[in-house]
Parts: structure tokens; C-alpha cells; sequence
């Protein structure tokens, strides 16, 4: 842990500043990430297991990218 405090210590301060955002994002990301975890959980027919099942389209045991790029086609959503 002191080594940590002492890289981010050592480094610019523009380069310590894009890491505060960065932080900043990632604790906002965490927050709203929370909040729909907790809107999810309050709906009666909404199953985590159902839901990872229809995602999980290439049958690997896991999301993969194309899995999520194939949902988003196919429900027309514009992403980047």
C-alpha cells in the first residue's frame, strides 16, 4: 500500500488529476450500476438467471462482447 501512495505521489499533476476523474467515473459508474441492481431486484418476474441466459447467446458460460453486440442489434440500440 505505501508503495502505491508513493507512484501516485510521484506523478504529474495533470496525470493525477486525470486519475481523480477517473476515480470519480468509476465511483459514479459503481453508484448507477447499484441503483439498477436495486430496480431489477424489486421487480417480481425479473430472474438474473433468465436474463444471463438470453444474453449469453454464444453458450460459453459467459457474456462475451459479440453476445452483448448481438442483443444491442437486435433490439435496435445505437452504441459506439
Amino acid at each position: 500500500m505505501i508503495i502505491l501512495f508513493n507512484m501516485i505521489n510521484e506523478l504529474s499533476d495533470a496525470t493525477h488529476e486525470n486519475l481523480v476523474k477517473l476515480l470519480i467515473l468509476f465511483a459514479e459508474a459503481e453508484r448507477k450500476v447499484g441503483i439498477v441492481k436495486q430496480i431489477l431486484a424489486e421487480l417480481p418476474d425479473f430472474s438474473p438467471d433468465a436474463c444471463f441466459a438470453y444474453l449469453e447467446r454464444s453458450r460459453k458460460g459467459r457474456i462475451s462482447v459479440s453476445d452483448i453486440s448481438e442483443f444491442l442489434i437486435s433490439h435496435d440500440a445505437n452504441y459506439t
